[in-house]
């Protein structure tokens, strides 16, 4: 240890009058260094002292601080003033000057005056109370030798904690001493001893972590990891739509856990990427589980909130106008309005009920009819209501059926609708089924319901119809002019795009393209929009 050093050092100096000064290279200057050794502290012009790098490194093993110094070089002396000194290299370095390299000066220590000696003849006089013995002055370098030795000596067999408190003590006490440095380097060494590693300070491994099987969008999510070596990290997460990661604190829960729990708006579908950081004691991040650049995912399901598990209820209103053949002539469309209020019961069996009212209006006939003989198209309409049970016999599997019920121009008209749903409502699904409605026609439909990006539901939408004159007319009432078409309308196909925006979690709005016809020359657009409110 350096007890024994700083000891020897400072017998020895008392011993043989060596009396270096230290100091330290406070900047550099060009090709000068600068030095706090100035003439105050002896430095003179011409000096040559010592220049040491000063070394302190923590065992990688027993964590044990180690501290010690090399010589590096020589330096010579130029410009001195009382507290700095101008010195440049003196030979070539081993390493190249740096700011608080340590630099050491040796001179000779003055020679205490000597007394002659006493004669044998002459009787020791008696002491005089006016005039006291006057006793040689200690040089300061001695005295701090002296006082030094004093100190080591009455720590024998102390401490190393009270060691390392009384040395710097003695080195405040002290600051010009030649003793003061490696003082402090000591006292650094006994307190790292006398601290031992602790286990938080073992190497940092993640044991154990479980990836969520599930996770629900807006619902809250916790992830914990089993780590050896660290009390606290950091979890750091980023949403499909998000620009980057978002920071989240890991906290320990327990020996060995950190858990965070991410808040529901960055729990969002379709998923989330995230990777795990610990920290040490020095607070220093140190790679726990993943990276951002190779990071874990997690799939979330569908938009979803606490309404899902205690039902909901929701309104929607839905308009459209189609065009079957060509709008400049408007002899083949359909207008539809309907509106709807629906109660779900959750996750259950019984999945929802809804009821509303719709009108239906529309003109049509034969293509011979509208597109050779240019006859008057045949109106239909329909003002109807409607009830819709859902049933669920997997969580996955839905069969819906719809009784309508309505008014035509000629008396009472009725129908259904018959669906069943693959996936579950909440989350993207494909719905097959058709439509029956009586002095209207026939609809087979095909609908694929995509909810991958969030806020933004897509439908995407085909049917084969002959709708809204697809049934037989009614007996020519008396007075209809006798052009009017009194053909069947032949069968079409529809494409339709809807697109949907969900404002809040309560509202969403959605606008619908779509084209269809009866033939390549009978065709032309359509166009709708609608709103749903859940509550």
């Amino acid at each position: 240890m350096f007890t024994l050093a700083v000891l020897a050092a400072a017998r020895g100096a008392t011993a043989q009058g060596v009396d270096p000064a230290e100091g330290t290279v406070v900047s550099l200057d060009g090709h000068d260094l600068v030095l706090d050794l100035g003439a105050a502290r002896g430095a003179t012009e011409g000096d040559l002292v010592e220049l040491w790098r000063p070394l302190r490194i923590k065992h990688p093993v027993t964590g044990r601080l180690l501290v010690d110094r090399f010589r590096i070089g020589t330096l010579r002396v130029g410009a001195v003033q009382r507290v700095l000194s101008l010195a440049r290299l003196d030979g070539d370095p081993t390493r190249s000057p740096a700011v608080g390299d340590v630099v050491i000066l040796r001179r000779r220590a003055a020679s205490p005056p000597t007394l002659p000696p006493p004669s044998r003849s002459a009787a020791p006089a008696a002491p005089s109370s006016a005039a006291p013995v006057a006793t040689p002055a200690t040089p300061a370098g001695d005295a701090d030798a002296v006082e030094l030795s004093r100190l080591f000596d009455e720590l024998r067999g102390k401490e190393p904690r009270q060691r390392a408190q009384r040395y710097n003590e003695f080195a405040e006490a002290h600051p010009d001493s030649r003793f003061a440095v490696v003082l402090r380097e000591e006292a650094g060494a006994l307190s790292a001893l006398a601290s031992p590693p602790s286990a938080t300070r073992e190497p940092i491994a993640l044991m154990a972590h479980e990836r969520p099987a599930e996770a629900r969008a807006n619902v809250p999510l916790q992830l914990a990891f089993v780590v050896r070596g660290a009390r606290a990290g950091v979890l750091h997460v980023k949403t499909a739509t998000g620009p980057s990661y978002v920071s989240t604190p890991l906290r320990e829960a327990g020996r060995g856990y950190l858990v965070a729990t991410l808040p529901g708006d960055l729990v969002t579908a379709p998923g989330f990427s995230y990777f795990a950081e610990a920290t040490d004691e020095e607070g220093r991040a140190l790679g726990l589980f993943r990276t951002a650049e190779e990071p874990e995912r997690i799939d979330v399901e569908g938009p979803s909130s606490a309404l899902d598990e205690r039902g909901a209820l929701s309104a929607t209103l839905f308009s459209e106008y189609a065009f079957y053949g060509p709008p400049s002539k408007a002899n083949d469309y359909v207008f539809q309005t309907e509106g709807t209020f629906g109660a779900r019961f959750g996750e259950g069996h019984v999945r929802a009920l809804r009821s509303g009212f719709g009108v239906l209006r529309g003109a049509s006939g034969s293509l011979r009819e509208l597109d050779v003989e240019h006859a008057t198209p045949r109106k239909v309409g329909l003002t109807y209501g409607h009830v819709e049970l859902e049933l669920a016999p997997m969580p996955s599997l839905g069969l819906i059926g719809r009784a309508i019920v309505g008014l035509r121009d000629d008396g009472v008209g009725g129908g259904a609708q018959a669906f069943i749903r693959i996936g579950h409502d909440k989350r993207s699904n494909l719905l097959l089924g058709g439509e029956v409605l009586g002095g209207v026609g026939l609809r087979g439909i095909a609908e694929l319901s995509w909810r991958t990006i969030p806020r933004v539901p897509i439908v995407l939408r085909t049917e084969v119809t002959n709708q809204p004159a697809g049934a037989s007319p009614p007996p020519v009432p008396d007075g209809e002019p006798s052009g009017a078409a009194r053909g069947k309308s032949e069968v079409g196909a529809r494409a339709v795009a809807q697109v949907g925006y969900q404002f809040t979690q309560q509202l969403e709005v959605a606008v619908r393209a779509s084209y269809q016809g009866r033939t390549i020359n009978h065709a032309g657009p359509g166009f709708g929009a609608g709103a749903t409110y859940t509550w």
